[in-house]
């Protein structure tokens, strides 16, 4: 799947330290479209998951998830997105700071396509 020349990133992280410095961090990189959620709840609330109706005021590219997060975790939320027709061509990267074998084979089950281990380095 070839991404856009400006794409529209979909970040989601319970921890608004965390959010903030990767939304700066991928701004400094040249992204200007980013979205963001502080909960698996709000990214689908947001995607219109769920709802009649989609919520999005536009596509999403690339969805950047927390594996770990209160209520939902970022596997389920990323199973209920990948089950949407809608996102199912939708890279899903999953942001974690669990390097357990299990916990990164559940998220490849639900359809994820890659995870970027905790703290994130600016070269990933």
């Amino acid at each position: 799947m070839t991404m856009p020349s400006d794409p529209h990133i979909l970040l989601v992280d319970d921890s608004p330290t965390f959010l903030a410095l990767l939304f700066h961090k991928l701004q400094q990189g040249g992204y200007r479209r980013l979205t963001t959620a502080t909960s698996g709840r709000e990214a689908l609330e947001w995607l219109g998951i769920g709802k009649q109706g989609p919520m999005f005021i536009e596509p999403v590219d690339l969805i950047l998830l927390d594996i770990i997060m209160p209520e939902m975790s970022g596997i389920e939320a990323c199973r209920l997105i990948k089950e949407d027709e809608r996102f199912r061509d939708v890279p899903v990267v999953m942001i974690t700071g669990v390097n357990d074998v299990s916990t990164l084979n559940g998220a490849f089950a639900a359809g994820a396509i890659d995870y970027i281990l905790k703290p994130v380095r600016p070269v990933e």
